[in-house]
């Protein structure tokens, strides 16, 4: 398939490689953002009809997609490892991003549902400013510690989420 052949040297990606001084199989797996970006939107295709079938647990299964494909890409050994955790991950928050605000506006009521329905955007967002100085703080650490540690902590929040949802009523 042409979607998945290996770019040629003399791509952008092997460029920045070059210039950054990173082997080419560091640069191919920085690269896999955009497969990733892909299976999320894949993701999302199969969580409404996942969750049409068995409710709320279509949420808990994003959410131990995820923490699991996290775990796994804080401890995977080789990229290969890596690749397959970042496809468990990617599908895991693909099904808790399109399943947690539909959830959000049917549990709400009529004239609450506007600010609830904000919050989920709120917690984005706050998940994105603490990852960013989560990556800030630990910029002097060991170079396996700075990209395992932050990995690794992607398990606290959906391991909130994956405990939250036995507490929130279902539809």
């Amino acid at each position: 398939m042409a979607l998945f052949r290996a770019p040629p040297d003399s791509s952008p990606c092997h460029e920045l490689a070059k210039a950054a001084k990173l082997p080419i199989q560091q640069s191919k797996v920085v690269s896999l953002q955009l497969t990733t970006s892909v299976l999320f939107s894949e993701a999302s295709l199969v969580a409404g009809s996942v969750t049409n079938m068995v409710e709320k647990k279509g949420t808990f299964v994003g959410a131990i997609m995820s923490l699991t494909g996290s775990a796994l890409q804080c401890g995977s050994i080789n990229s290969n490892m890596f690749i397959c955790a970042r496809v468990i991950a990617g599908l895991g928050i693909g099904f808790v991003n399109v399943l947690i605000p539909s959830w959000v506006s049917e549990l709400s009521e009529a004239h609450d549902r506007g600010s609830t329905f904000s919050l989920v955007f709120v917690a984005n967002f706050l998940g994105i400013f603490l990852a960013n100085w989560i990556n800030f703080g630990i910029r002097n650490s060991g170079i396996e510690f700075r990209w395992r540690f932050p990995l690794g902590f992607m398990c606290i929040p959906m391991l909130m989420v994956t405990l939250a949802i036995f507490f929130v009523p279902g539809k």
